[in-house]
């Protein structure tokens, strides 16, 4: 799996270290990962779709694209989101931009930045591995919210969805997920 850094000052550190979390919950199924730096323009924000498309002809196979532009779509509800799978290839985007705390001044808010990033990965490589969102929280064996719980965008805003779903999920996938994954791969 190819994890491309798309002009984001997310460290090539903490792209390992989202890189072995995949490998941890994807255990059997992704072996390894590289990490790859793609030079672009810097952008405000790409369409997630076109994005993908790119990631596509570049890298090909399995990848994941973390950029800290915004994630625009056609869907008229969502405008923009923190990550999307393409259903057309094996290629996942996250976006940063509306990840991180107002402002990083400390360990503790890049620890955050980093947590909610690594989360919004492991939802997107979910989905490039066949498993569907649940629209209802389902909860993993720790508690935590399974990785492929996505809760309802509107009743919460985006600041209170971050905190309330993407703050919720745990690193670790409910058993129904699980299952799946075991009778697929």
């Amino acid at each position: 799996m190819n994890i491309v850094r798309i002009s984001s000052f997310i460290t090539h550190s903490s792209l390992k270290e989202i890189g072995n979390k995949i490998l941890d919950s994807f255990s059997g199924i992704i072996e390894e990962f590289e990490v790859s730096h793609h030079d672009s323009f810097v952008l405000d924000h790409i369409d997630a779709c076109l994005l993908t498309m790119i990631l596509e002809e570049e890298y090909g196979g399995h990848a994941l694209g973390i950029t800290d532009a915004d994630l625009q779509t056609k869907d008229e509800f969502y405008k923009s989101i923190f990550g999307g799978k393409n259903s057309k290839n094996s290629i996942a985007v996250v976006s940063t931009k509306q990840l991180s705390p107002t402002r990083i001044e400390s360990d503790e808010d890049y620890n955050l930045f980093i947590s909610r990033t690594t989360k919004v990965s492991l939802h997107e490589v979910g989905h490039n591995l066949g498993l569907t969102d649940h629209p209802k929280y389902k909860q993993a064996k720790d508690g935590t919210l399974c990785l492929m719980s996505r809760g309802e965008f509107n009743k919460f805003g985006i600041d209170g969805y971050i905190k309330a779903v993407i703050d919720g999920r745990g690193f670790n996938f409910c058993e129904e997920c699980k299952k799946f994954l075991k009778m697929v791969y």
